[in-house]
């Protein structure tokens, strides 16, 4: 009879935090291979504990990357992005030259009824300066308002709407429970929300503005300078991210989005 043994999560594994409340750099796993169960277990706790991670000099392929992303959920096909080619169809490409950036706090996909619970970023090529991106944790963004703030925010639901597409609507609480840590987030962004569904128009505008400049704070936040081969994953129940507009070389990213179809930010 052959006995496995299970290969163990690298003792080496070394995590450098970016910022004092959100972000770190991970060193030690090889995300070329096939990770085991444990491997994924530890890099889904830090992930959980540091918000959004980066693990530099991976070099992935589209067929590694979508592989490393798939063991945190179901991957989910671009719809407003073109793809990697016909074989990798959950992969989209990112590509500006500085013209086009996503230069605005926003979740990914909250127009969706069922947004994307996690994003995985692969980094091919990287500007000689700028093109950084950066994130904001909304469970500080929620917890630094004060306690009749915080009911106000906890009564409110939220109108998101994709740009440049109407039909794609969703409402989603204000303040929603992260599903695994149960921690409240401020679920909500300038860029997609349009308005509050209790509030007048005027009141919703004001309302919006105000929470845009927490979400930009710098004590809730870190930005990031990527390397070629650098890959990300972020949590996007209770992060926002911001690419940084100051380039004009290319830019290229490739992104699998991950959802969990049996859970919705509510």
């Amino acid at each position: 009879m052959t006995t496995t043994v299970a290969r163990q999560v690298p003792a080496d594994v070394e995590v450098r935090r970016i910022s004092g409340s959100i972000g770190a750099e991970v060193f030690g796993f090889d995300l070329r291979r096939d990770l085991e169960p444990d491997e994924v277990g530890r890099i889904r706790s830090l992930l959980l504990e540091h918000l959004v991670l980066f693990f530099p000099q991976q070099h992935l392929t589209p067929t590694q990357h979508r592989a490393f992303a798939a063991h945190f959920g179901e991957l989910e096909r671009p719809w407003n992005f073109p793809t990697v080619d016909e074989h990798h169809p959950e992969v989209a490409v990112l590509e500006s030259d500085g013209r086009v950036v996503a230069d605005v706090w926003h979740f990914d996909q909250s127009f969706h009824e069922t947004p994307n619970t996690m994003g995985c970023l692969n980094a091919i090529d990287i500007p000689s300066a700028g093109g950084d991106t950066i994130w904001s944790n909304q469970y500080r963004n929620y917890e630094r308002l004060s306690e009749p703030f915080q009911r106000l925010m906890d009564s409110l639901t939220a109108v998101h709407v994709a740009t440049g597409d109407s039909s794609r609507t969703a409402r989603h609480p204000a303040v929603i429970e992260h599903p695994e840590t149960k921690r409240k987030v401020l679920y909500l962004s300038s860029h997609h929300v349009k308005e509050f569904v209790e509030l007048a128009p005027e009141e919703s505008r004001a309302l919006l503005e105000h929470l845009a400049l927490r979400a930009a704070q710098p004590e809730v936040s870190c930005r990031y300078r990527w390397q070629a081969g650098t890959v990300n994953l972020w949590d996007n129940r209770c992060t926002q991210h911001y690419a940084v507009h100051d380039f004009n070389e290319r830019r290229l990213m490739h992104r699998v989005t991950i959802t969990e179809r049996a859970e919705s930010p509510r």
